[in-house]
């Protein structure tokens, strides 16, 4: 009989469920102190460190869930707050999201049990409903300045925030907004914030706090845009998932899928090793794992480079393709030379010296690599250890994918043949690089889109030069190099 399966990873989706969530005690800790004194909290991180699952973790523990706490041997502390969650896109504007955040306040209380909502519900009515209706009214008339609009959506956060103290509804609200990176520079967030801030505990609503979460640099951006941002708002900087918590993602979800499955101790490395530390990354191999295991329900090392296979040519094709486009040409002859490079782990540590000849003594030269490399450390391709003696990209399946696409890039359909013909000859590989780099430059200018070469590798051409890109290319020994220079810092 055909047993269906449900797969227990999620690349797609924020991680609800404390029990499956990968620990990360000390920010925990350290949140769930700030957020409980009244403090207000901004999570910052790159894209798919956890940002958005740690909070949304942190709002479960307030409304009263202690698994987490439990977890991390947290003693437990009563709470019974509010907590609505609101995420930012690129068009949002001052007013959508004060409109937006009230609805969500609103909606949240009508979904309360009955003897609490009886409470609350007439004054909600009375007072909540005309001041949401009011300030819906003038900012459709009228063009309100920040403060203004500031001043009438504390009125509303007002209304339901006194009346449901008084009432012993609940102990206090926690909002949070989600993706602030995506707010248009336009807006002045930052003031905005210091705004609400002043003017709620002008009003002693001091139990109404804040979590924000944001890409890396965007907690600068509204400290440039308001110094005080920096005082009423406490900033965790997430670092990559430890090894051991990492695992425990993989262990929890083999454990408790329909049906349960093995993973093989080197396909466990392996995928560890490819995540370096980012739990959308153990989620996202995971998933793929998980669609190529057969009905053995084991995952081996093979089904891993399979997995990695779909990713690369499929998912992820796009967008790291997207993020070289990003680079100025000598940042992204850089990160291609070092992609390139021979490595003999995963993750790839590249030694300094071997992207600068040494023997090579020329002050502007080397002065010149610096400022590339830290470049490329600021926008988030790179970080650096012991000193900045070896470089390791913070993605690998972004190296793996460069690694690969230059090769790709490079073979003509002739060339291919001639390639398959000489049974994976990689001096050809080699001879092609050096003639063909006018179709990596064309990828990567979008020439392709109306050309006739789009199309000079197949398929079935990709995949093939994949597999043996694979079989000569992926090291068999993995580290934890990120998680050590976590812990050192």
């Amino acid at each position: 009989m055909l047993e269906l399966k449900k797969n227990p990873f999620k690349p797609n989706v924020i991680e609800n469920n404390p029990t499956a969530f990968g620990l990360r005690t000390k920010e925990i800790v350290f949140s769930i102190t700030s957020l409980l004194n009244d403090n207000s909290i901004f999570i910052t991180g790159s894209r798919g460190i956890g940002k958005s699952s740690l909070g949304l973790q942190l709002q479960k523990v307030m409304s009263g869930n202690e698994t987490l706490l439990k977890r991390c041997n947290i003693k437990n502390t009563e709470n019974d707050v509010l907590c609505i969650y609101y995420a930012c896109a690129e068009d949002t504007t001052i007013e959508d999201l004060c409109l937006d955040i009230l609805y969500e306040l609103e909606q949240e209380i009508l979904l309360l049990p009955k003897i609490k909502l009886a409470k609350i519900k007439p004054s909600l009515e009375l007072n909540f409903g005309i001041i949401k209706a009011k300030f819906e009214t003038e900012i459709e008339s009228n063009r309100r300045s920040p403060s203004s609009i500031a001043n009438r959506f504390v009125n509303g956060l007002r209304a339901i925030y006194t009346d449901a103290l008084k009432l012993n509804v609940f102990t206090a609200i926690n909002i949070m907004i989600d993706e602030v990176d995506q707010l248009p520079t336009s807006i002045n967030f930052g003031h905005f914030i210091k705004i609400i801030h002043e003017t709620l505990n002008n009003r002693g609503c001091n139990k109404l706090t804040f979590l924000f979460a944001g890409q890396l640099g965007s907690y600068t951006r509204f400290n440039k845009e308001d110094p005080s941002f920096e005082r009423i708002v406490k900033c965790i900087t997430l670092d990559r998932l430890s090894w051991e918590a990492s695992n425990y993602i993989l262990d929890y979800a083999s454990a408790t899928s329909t049906p349960k499955f093995e993973i093989k101790e080197d396909a466990r490395k392996l995928i560890l090793s490819l995540s370096s530390g980012y739990p959308y990354i153990v989620h996202l191999i995971g998933d793929s794992c998980f669609n190529e295991m057969s009905d053995d329900n084991i995952i081996t090392k093979t089904i891993v480079l399979s997995a990695l296979e779909v990713i690369l040519l499929t998912d992820k094709r796009e967008k790291f393709t997207e993020k070289l486009r990003e680079l100025n040409d000598m940042e992204r002859e850089l990160i291609f030379f070092m992609a390139s490079q021979s490595v003999n782990m995963l993750p790839a540590e590249i030694p300094y010296n071997s992207i600068y000849d040494k023997d090579n003594d020329n002050s502007d030269i080397k002065k010149q690599l610096d400022l590339l490399l830290n470049s490329l450390i600021t926008k988030g391709y790179l970080y650096s250890i012991n000193d900045k003696a070896l470089y390791i990209f913070s993605e690998e399946l972004f190296r793996i994918f460069v690694s690969y696409i230059k090769i790709e890039l490079s073979i003509t359909k002739t060339a291919r043949r001639e390639f398959s013909d000489m049974n994976t000859n990689i001096n050809l590989l080699k001879e092609r690089l050096e003639q063909d780099e006018k179709h990596l430059e064309m990828e990567l200018e979008g020439e392709y889109s109306n050309s006739a070469e789009a199309n000079y590798v197949s398929p079935e051409e990709k995949k093939q030069l994949f597999n043996e890109y694979i079989s000569s290319r992926m090291p068999t020994k993995y580290s934890n190099a990120w998680e050590e220079d976590n812990f050192k810092k």
